[in-house]
């Protein structure tokens, strides 16, 4: 859906080079150049698949698994026996290229799209942060990197891993002895049926765990769909763009606008991307973000009624009212901005302005206008709903691209809150003085932020976040029903156990009671899975406000230290707080009588 090389591509091309040929090739070299070639072949594409095995980002992972982790010790000692048995005597061979289309040729292309799969997975890690060396622990880099080293994509690398190994087995094992062959050509040939049961052995130990504990079909996609970690390129609509083109740009951008917040959690304390007017009009993108996905799933209605899929057009609904909702939420988090600032500022954050780039590219696939803008705002024509949901590919990719908004803006408020947290905890928020009680005798500009003011802060960003939350689950529901591209998403957050049905652990029971009563009525279990959410976001909502407590309960109300704002190495200094806020109304204090 991204648009880049995914693991999947990488390795079905490795399957495909394992496939005995319908047309063989032509004028076979002699058999003695033919054996030795295939040895060489062979024990490079051996060498590969040891390099999953002995990869420590799977091997720490496999030891937590039970039957799975057996499998893979035997497994690896399996294929090291291979490597060492077909290896014996082939330090002259290794690095002749072998004809392509001959059996040796085929090891080796399946060899290399091994190995590039492989490095694809390992650009989601980077050298640990504690040590400049690359041979460090790897470091997490992307979301993906949870994915890659959870449980059931490390069960299903294992089973990929073992079909790898048993078609080359079957491949090697075809070529023949050679017709008065010496004897070191026929030791050689030996070599290769040999190291082809170890190979057979290491497909059986992980057999054996798949009769214990099955990998299904849904773990294999996942794995399969894991990109290369690249970030896409800033590009921005073309006038008169269709809307399959809008789709993938609202993708593109929304995966920009997720990394880009990414790579600024770690630096929230210092940085000066963390400043009032970025976060300020992240809170404003967000806002027209949401009022668009609103847009899209109100157009997407009719157009769902003869789509096949009969709970479609109430989903849809479902999923306009809490976008609505959301919109309401983030309204909120951009007006409390008015009221407060921070030590840096003047100027937007990277994670601001492709959030802002998602919200363009939102409006483009909602209203008919071309030229579109926040600006112009509900005023213009809406795009009909047979452009975005009239056949079963539009209806996926709109479906596909307001999964991502929705992942997107979620995340946002989750950053957000923890840019507020870490300010405020290094004391980096303030609040203009005029919006304090005339019993605050402060003789400055700015004082302190309160501890109350931060608190509302806070809690509005919880309020985005569980109504971005509710937006994020109801798309994935349409995504899931529908069969869009994004469904990986889904299929990610359960793999790393931060699907809401994980949210809680226990908070299942309800369901598991009705489901041993034999209740098999939908409504009733729809009941209880609302339940079970519900419990779920408030069990997470009482986390997040017992950490926020703990961070303000002990601020008080200061003054900002005498000359603060008069020092010119102050990044404050003559700076007017009256300005802040100016042109958005009147912001009325929130304070606690």
């Amino acid at each position: 859906m991204t648009g880049n090389a995914t693991f999947g591509e990488l390795w079905r091309l490795a399957a495909e080079q394992l496939r005995p040929p319908a047309d063989p090739v032509s004028g076979t070299p002699s058999a003695e150049h033919e054996v030795r070639a295939t040895a060489a072949a062979l024990h490079r594409m051996v060498t590969a698949l040891a390099g999953y095995l002995d990869d420590p980002l799977w091997q720490a992972q496999g030891r937590r698994f039970g039957p799975w982790g057996r499998a893979a010790a035997e497994a690896r000692r399996a294929v090291h026996h291979a490597e060492q048995i077909i290896g014996q005597g082939l330090s002259a061979d290794a690095t002749s290229k072998p004809r392509d289309g001959t059996l040796a040729g085929r090891l080796d292309a399946a060899a290399r799209s091994l190995t590039a799969a492989r490095d694809l997975l390992h650009t989601h890690f980077g050298p640990s942060a504690s040590t400049p060396d690359c041979a460090a622990a790897p470091a997490p880099r992307s979301d993906w990197a949870e994915v890659v080293t959870s449980g059931p994509v490390t069960r299903a690398l294992l089973a990929a891993v073992a079909a790898q190994a048993r078609d080359a087995a079957a491949q090697a094992l075809t070529l023949p002895l050679p017709a008065e062959a010496g004897k070191r050509v026929t030791a050689r040939w030996r070599r290769i049926p040999h190291a082809c049961t170890w190979l057979q052995a290491l497909d059986a130990a992980i057999q054996a765990a798949q009769l214990q504990e099955t990998v299904p079909d849904s773990d294999l996609r996942l794995l399969y769909a894991i990109p290369v970690h690249a970030v896409p390129g800033r590009q921005l609509p073309e006038d008169a763009a269709p809307p399959a083109a809008l789709s993938a740009g609202v993708v593109t951008a929304a995966d920009r606008a997720c990394r880009e917040v990414r790579d600024l959690g770690p630096q929230v304390r210092w940085t000066p991307d963390m400043n009032a007017a970025a976060l300020r009009r992240a809170a404003t993108a967000c806002v027209v973000t949401c009022f668009n996905c609103e847009v899209i799933f109100t157009s997407l209605t009719p157009a769902a009624a003869g789509s096949g899929y009969a709970e479609l057009p109430l989903l849809l609904d479902d999923a306009a009212a809490t976008a609505a909702a959301a919109r309401t939420q983030w309204l909120a988090v951009a007006r409390a901005w008015d009221q407060m600032t921070t030590e840096y500022s003047g100027y937007p954050s990277a994670a601001a302005t492709d959030i802002e780039d998602l919200a363009l590219w939102t409006g483009r696939l909602a209203y008919a206008d071309p030229s579109w803008t926040p600006a112009r705002g509900r005023s213009a024509s809406l795009r009909p709903g047979s452009e975005l949901g009239g056949s079963r590919a539009a209806m996926t990719g709109t479906v596909a691209a307001a999964h991502y908004a929705a992942r997107a803006v979620h995340r946002f408020a989750a950053a957000g809150h923890a840019q507020v947290l870490a300010a405020s905890t290094a004391r980096h928020l303030y609040i203009p003085t005029r919006y304090l009680p005339e019993s605050f005798n402060i003789p400055h500009r700015l004082a302190k932020a309160p501890a109350n003011h931060v608190d509302a802060l806070l809690g509005r960003y919880d309020g985005a976040g569980r109504a971005s939350r509710r937006v994020l689950d109801t798309v994935a529901g349409i995504a899931e029903l529908t069969g869009a591209p994004s469904q990986v998403l889904t299929a990610a957050a359960r793999a790393t156990g931060r699907s809401p049905a994980r949210t809680a652990p226990g908070s299942d029971l309800l369901l598991q009671i009705l489901q041993q009563m034999g209740v098999t009525d939908p409504a009733l279990l729809q009941r209880a899975a609302a339940l079970t959410s519900e419990t779920g976001r408030l069990l997470e909502e009482a986390r997040t406000q017992g950490a926020r407590r703990y961070a303000v309960n002990s601020r008080q109300l200061l003054p900002a230290r005498p000359g603060y704002y008069r020092d010119p190495r102050s990044p404050l200094a003559g700076r007017d707080p009256h300005r802040y806020g100016a042109g958005r109304g009147p912001a009325e204090p929130e304070l606690e009588a």
